[in-house]
């Protein structure tokens, strides 16, 4: 198993599902390179070749592979063929495929999140995003906006949002069982997966997998880790949050409405973790130590 040396990784953001903390991870802990929006910083959007750039300290890649059109730039540039990218980081992940070719191919993996978590985290983020630069108008929208109004409002691309990234049914489509058969397929088939409640366990995989160690400085690399696992997870903290409504509540009932889809998709998600289980009984307890051991 694990990655072939000639395929990229790449990381399907979900939102509010941990990604922010594998990025951490990543560009904190492991050094690494990534490819994801930094490309729109400081006029490099603009760039004619593709190239690393400095970025506040940080090696970053001057493309950003966040949106169809950013997606279809790094493509023209060759983003795959460059090998400059060692993880790209993107939630586009039905558009992202088309930056690979048989040469050059990516291998996804992904940390999933019970939906009407991730839809109740997606609200608290809405409804208090003050640090955002769109935070006017995020306010407007929803900061006086009650879960019960929000849950059974029209949620858009958030309504069942991993089947429609998968299926590139996006809003004003509808999703249906084919479509939710074709995303399980897609988790199957191409999916490295990964649960947000069991982080820990998640990462140790995607480290083994992708034979990721650290070399640089281990034991501090090692104390990084720790520390992205144990804060992890991108909480909001800034502002008083709305928890969970519990099952039979009308936001809960509206939530399991809206995302009927996707919950169903998620638990085909931890099927398959237990599943994937099997990858990894001839690896070591973690590579990531592997050159401490």
């Amino acid at each position: 198993g694990g990655g072939g040396s000639g395929d990229t990784p790449v990381f399907w953001h979900i939102p509010k599902a941990g990604g922010s903390t594998v990025k951490r991870l990543l560009m904190g802990c492991h050094k690494m390179v990534i490819a994801t929006d930094f490309g729109r910083k400081d006029g490099h959007d603009h760039d004619k070749e593709i190239a690393l750039f400095n970025n506040n300290g940080i090696s970053s890649i001057n493309v950003d592979v966040t949106t169809p059109e950013g997606i279809q730039r790094a493509k023209r540039l060759g983003l795959a063929k460059s090998g400059l990218a060692q993880v790209v980081v993107t939630s586009e992940i039905y558009n992202i495929a088309s930056i690979f070719d048989k040469s050059h191919s990516g291998v996804v993996f992904g940390m999933f999140r019970h939906p009407i978590d991730r839809a109740v985290s997606m609200y608290n983020y809405l409804s208090t995003a003050i640090w955002e630069e769109n935070s006017a108008s995020f306010y407007l929208t929803y900061g006086r906006m009650g879960i019960e109004e929000y849950s059974s409002g029209d949620l858009g691309e958030e309504s069942n949002w991993m089947v429609r990234m998968i299926t590139n049914k996006r809003t004003g489509h509808k999703v249906t069982r084919e479509d939710l058969e074709a995303a399980k397929e897609f988790l199957r088939k191409k999916v490295l997966v990964g649960l947000i409640s069991e982080m820990e366990e998640s990462i140790d995989r995607y480290e083994m997998f992708f034979k990721w160690k650290y070399e640089f400085h281990p034991v501090a690399q090692e104390n990084c880790r720790t520390i992205k696992i144990t804060n992890g997870t991108n909480v909001n903290t800034k502002i008083k949050s709305v928890e969970t409504p519990k099952p039979g509540s009308v936001a809960y009932e509206r939530l399991t409405q809206q995302n009927v889809l996707d919950i169903e998709l998620y638990e085909y998600a931890e099927a398959l973790f237990k599943e994937q289980k099997n990858l990894f009984v001839d690896y070591p307890i973690s590579c990531c130590q592997c050159n401490l051991l």
